[in-house]
């Protein structure tokens, strides 16, 4: 339950980019765009974000693509569906990434303090 919690404001961000970012899309290419560029950058940002603060978890890829499955079938069609996938693996890479680099981080202060 407190993973949850920690993981809400993460969820809300996921929300935000999947259900409004495409509401942006009024032209053809901004859309092409926004499933292209946009999205799997944003995804992969908060994934790092997610990482760096709270370590390694799962659930956010797998809530990530629920969250993108219905925004993508209001505002897109059923063949990006496959997106969803594609975003969860980003999603999981950017939490790798920053678990990793928050943990190469604490190392580089705990050197530079001179306590080895």
């Amino acid at each position: 339950m407190k993973k949850m919690i920690k993981m809400l404001p993460y969820l809300l961000a996921y929300l935000l980019i999947y259900y409004l970012l495409p509401l942006l899309s009024s032209v053809a290419w901004w859309g092409i765009d926004c499933l292209m560029i946009y999205m799997p950058s944003l995804s992969l940002i908060i994934g790092i974000a997610y990482g760096a603060n709270n370590g390694f978890s799962i659930f956010l890829p797998i809530m990530s693509a629920i969250i993108f499955m219905p925004a993508m079938g209001i505002h897109f069609n059923e063949i990006i569906y496959g997106y969803a996938i594609i975003y969860a693996i980003i999603s999981l890479i950017g939490i790798i990434l920053g678990k990793y680099t928050a943990k190469g981080v604490s190392y580089i202060k705990y050197k530079r303090s001179g306590r080895d």
